[in-house]
């Protein structure tokens, strides 16, 4: 079952509660940039309260480990499909926000023209697979890791 993202106020408060019951008692400045930073995600939220209560407060180094763990769920997700799902997401990633940038994008790293119908297929199999929507990420910590997707290229 997929939880939808949580709104602000509830972001808090469920950060609030979960302390709470583990008591704990933690500076709202911190929960806000939690929030902030995962875009009320609960299972980001979760992740977030899991490790600041096994002693690693450092919302930077949570995130770097959520981002690394997101990164392996895009490599397993992409295991067996052509690069070109992957130039994809880091061009969405990147900022390009558009069919032709995107196709731009990926054409120009991979030295060829991409057709129309596969740069289609690809943003529609992405989409069923709840990563983009509208050349936009779902989820912010899986934008940040599409961007370590292939680090070489310019």
């Amino acid at each position: 079952m997929m939880l939808d993202r949580f709104e602000r106020e509830k972001s808090l408060e469920f950060l609030r509660k979960g302390f709470e019951e583990a008591g704990r008692r933690v500076d709202e400045g911190v929960l806000e940039r939690a929030v902030e930073e995962l875009d009320g995600i609960p299972g980001w939220l979760t992740f977030f309260g899991n490790s600041y209560l096994s002693g690693k407060p450092d919302l930077p180094s949570i995130k770097r480990k959520a981002v690394g763990l997101a990164m392996e769920e895009l490599k397993h997700l992409l295991k067996g499909r052509p690069k070109r799902y992957g130039l994809v997401l880091k061009a969405v990633a990147e900022g390009k926000g558009g069919w032709s940038e995107v196709k731009r994008y990926v054409e120009k790293r991979e030295g060829c023209t991409l057709s129309t119908s596969v740069l289609h297929n690809i943003l529609e199999n992405l989409e069923k697979m709840s990563i983009l929507k509208d050349y936009t990420f779902l989820d912010p910590v899986y934008r940040e890791a599409a961007k370590l997707l292939y680090p070489k290229l310019v």
